[in-house]
């Protein structure tokens, strides 16, 4: 299914490589994401588990 005309994030191009670093925060792993604008989901993305 394309949802390249309505979703916020898929891009026509493809897949999207975005820089991420990892750090240990009180035992926990912290996933830090060096883009803003790849740094939140989108909408259609949020996923309540």
């Amino acid at each position: 299914m394309d949802l390249s005309d309505t979703a916020y994030t898929i891009k026509k191009q493809g897949l999207t490589l975005v820089p991420i670093d990892f750090k240990m925060v009180n035992g926990d792993v912290k996933v830090i994401v060096k883009d803003a604008n790849y740094a939140h989901p989108g909408k259609e993305e949020v996923q309540k588990f």
